[in-house]
C-alpha cells in the first residue's frame, strides 16, 4: 500500500490506515485517564454515542449497503422456506416443541381465552341476567364452534395459536346464518372455520 502522502490525514498502524486524528484522541485519553480514569471513561461513553449516530451515515469508508427490494418481495422469498423449516422443528425437535407447548399454556391455557361479558344499559349499570344469559351462551356454543365440530374453543384457540406463532400468521373464517349441513350449538347459528395459511399464495 506504501506510506501515505506527506501531509495526510491518515496514519499506518500494521496493515490499516488510521486517521491521524483518532489516534492524537487515543492519545489525549490516555493521557487523561493516567490522572481521571472517570474522565476517560466518560469520554470514551460520548464517543461510543455519537459513533452508533454516525454509523448510518455514508462515507468513503462506509457504504452503507440498502435492501432494495420490497417487504413483499423478501417475505416471497423467504417466508415459505421459514415456513417448512418452523414446521420441521415442530415436529422433530423437543425443544422447539416444549417452547410452543409453554406458549400455548401461558396465552391460551387449558381453559381457553376466559371471556366475561359486561354489557351494560343506558343508565350505566350492568345488565346481569343479559351478562349471564351470554355467559351460558358462551360456554355451550363452545363445546363445539367450529365448522368440523372436532374441536372445542380451547382446543381451536391453542391450536390457532401455535400454527401463527409457527407460521407466522393464521386465517379464519366466519359462519353464519342456516346451514343446513352445520347444526349450531346452544342455538347459536355461528362458526368459525380455520384456515390454514397455506391457502394464501406466497410464490405467484
Amino acid at each position: 500500500m506504501g506510506a501515505p502522502p506527506c501531509g495526510s490525514d491518515y496514519t499506518t498502524t500494521g496493515a490499516s490506515r488510521v486517521p491521524a486524528g483518532e489516534v492524537l484522541m487515543a492519545i489525549l485519553d490516555d493521557v487523561i485517564g493516567v490522572f481521571s480514569p472517570g474522565w476517560k471513561a466518560a469520554r470514551l461513553r460520548s464517543r461510543a454515542v455519537i459513533q452508533a449516530y454516525e454509523a448510518v451515515k455514508t462515507t468513503r469508508t462506509h457504504k452503507a449497503r440498502r435492501e432494495n427490494r420490497t417487504a413483499d418481495q423478501l417475505s416471497q422469498y423467504g417466508a415459505v422456506s421459514l415456513r417448512e423449516q418452523a414446521r420441521y422443528l415442530d415436529n422433530n425437535h423437543d425443544l422447539v416443541i416444549g417452547v410452543f407447548d409453554k406458549l400455548e399454556e401461558r396465552v391460551v391455557g387449558k381453559n381457553g381465552i376466559i371471556v366475561e361479558p359486561h354489557p351494560v344499559l343506558r343508565n350505566g349499570a350492568i345488565a346481569r341476567d343479559l351478562a349471564a344469559e351470554i355467559r351460558t351462551r358462551w360456554s355451550e356454543w363452545s363445546v363445539s364452534p367450529e365448522v368440523t365440530g372436532q374441536f372445542t374453543r380451547p382446543m381451536l384457540e391453542r391450536l390457532m395459536l401455535r400454527t401463527w406463532l409457527r407460521d407466522g400468521e393464521v386465517f379464519v373464517q366466519m359462519v353464519s346464518g342456516r346451514i343446513n349441513s352445520l347444526t349450531p350449538s346452544a342455538g347459536v347459528h355461528f362458526w368459525l372455520e380455520a384456515l390454514e395459511p397455506d391457502f394464501i399464495p406466497m410464490t405467484s
